[in-house]
């Protein structure tokens, strides 16, 4: 189940809805597979010019698995952009790429909100 006070975000693709974090081990990640940083690719987002190949790296390196679960191949994951249509989750990125580098403003509302544990 998506949380998003954790920053998390769903993303419908076909009959599966994957949930996305943007933790630091998966930023690393894209950009490297990507030769490109975040924010280049977050501008990329926003005027709507990512490849195929850089959604498909975003997604996957941003999947949440369960323990013992993989995600599914590269190319697994843009055969169903392509299914489903790319601008699906064009949007989706584009608004998980500016909750993620926000900050945790949205966490540290809820922590003033919930009192500390004794």
């Amino acid at each position: 189940m998506t949380n998003r006070v954790r920053g998390e975000i769903s993303v419908p693709m076909g009959d599966v809805i994957y949930t996305l974090a943007l933790t630091y081990e998966a930023m690393t990640s894209i950009e490297s597979d990507t030769g490109q940083g975040v924010l280049e690719l977050f501008n990329k987002s926003y005027n709507g010019t990512l490849s195929l190949s850089e959604i498909a790296v975003i997604l996957h390196h941003s999947m949440i698995v369960g323990e013992g679960e993989v995600r599914p191949p590269l190319v697994e994951i843009g055969e169903k952009l392509l299914d489903v249509g790319i601008n699906s989750v064009i949007t989706p990125i584009g608004l998980f790429f500016t909750q993620a580098l926000s900050g945790d403003a949205k966490k540290q509302k809820a922590a003033k909100k919930t009192p500390p544990k004794k």
